[in-house]
């Protein structure tokens, strides 16, 4: 687990043990935060079992850089350089084929979106297609691959005014919007945007729609983006991944937050939490079990495995 310590503003990084069921420290502090605002760490897996973890860098007043660093088990160590020199935010990170690609936008570019992957020969980062590739500001960036290992950019777009719809990009050599357009013609306005493929090669973007204050989720087939059916009474700030080809949704709940799968076109409740969730995340592991990531408003956090 990642995150920004509200104490000194650092990244720190624990991880768990099961055998003795106890958190401990992976590697001390790993950066320093910015202090004007509180920002979500990105935390994944590589193949070999590496925890690879991206967050924006306090340089100064003025330069806040984003940087990946990969921790073994007992060295953590910084991946190439800093991924841009002026202001950004919003990183994710994504693994394909093994390989390890950072998604963020910049302050200073506009809120522009920047994708590049890291080349392990070179030990540098190298930017896949043009730098801030969108037309405007990007905002919530969703990272999600392809069966042909494409990459794929959901978010809302802030050229769509006055809705701030939701746009889809995917790289083939340059980037292209999916469609031609932005995913409801511009007439919604699409917070939280977030973007995954389910096991047959169909994407699926899950958003919150502000106007309706309610989740909406759309799957892209023979070429159009179409309603999918929510969960009843999926509300708040979604999310959506792929685990072994099955489509999974977090999103807040009249009774707190839950997480459903996704059977062949029925939602079903996996997990279910009943508090009053500020910020949340899950992940499932091999064996199907939901590992759920949520704070309160106290400002605790918990870890809950269902």
């Amino acid at each position: 687990m990642a995150w920004q310590s509200t104490n000194d503003n650092g990244f720190y990084l624990a991880q768990y043990d099961p055998a003795g069921s106890n958190w401990a420290d992976a590697g001390g502090k790993i950066a320093n935060g910015d202090p004007s605002g509180w920002v979500a760490p990105a935390v994944l897996a590589d193949a070999a079992g590496n925890i690879i973890v991206g967050a924006p860098v306090y340089v100064d007043g003025a330069t806040v850089n984003n940087a990946v660093w990969s921790w073994n088990g007992s060295t953590l160590t910084q991946l190439g350089s800093s991924l841009n020199s002026g202001v950004s935010r919003d990183i994710q990170l994504g693994i394909c084929t093994n390989r390890i690609f950072a998604l963020w936008g910049e302050t200073t570019g506009g809120m522009k979106a920047s994708l590049s992957l890291f080349d392990t020969g070179a030990a540098a980062w190298q930017a896949v297609g043009s730098p801030l590739f969108t037309a405007g500001g990007a905002y919530t960036p969703s990272l999600a691959f392809d069966s042909s290992n494409k990459p794929w950019v959901a978010f809302q777009d802030y050229t769509q005014t006055p809705s701030f719809d939701a746009t889809v990009m995917a790289f083939d050599g340059s980037w292209g919007i999916v469609g031609g357009a932005a995913v409801n013609a511009g007439t919604v306005q699409a917070n939280d945007t977030s973007l995954a493929f389910d096991g047959a090669g169909v994407p699926y973007l899950a958003y919150k729609n502000w106007t309706a204050s309610q989740t909406e989720i759309k799957k892209r087939v023979a070429g159009n983006w179409t309603s999918v059916t929510i969960p009843a009474g999926a509300s708040g700030s979604p999310q959506i991944k792929s685990f072994g080809g099955t489509i999974y949704l977090l999103a807040g709940h009249f009774d707190g937050i839950s997480v459903w799968r996704l059977d062949g076109s029925a939602w079903v409740r996996v997990a279910l939490a009943h508090t009053y969730a500020i910020r949340y995340t899950f992940g499932v592991d091999s064996a199907g079990s939901v590992w759920l990531l949520y704070g309160d408003s106290s400002g605790a956090w918990y870890i809950r495995k269902f």
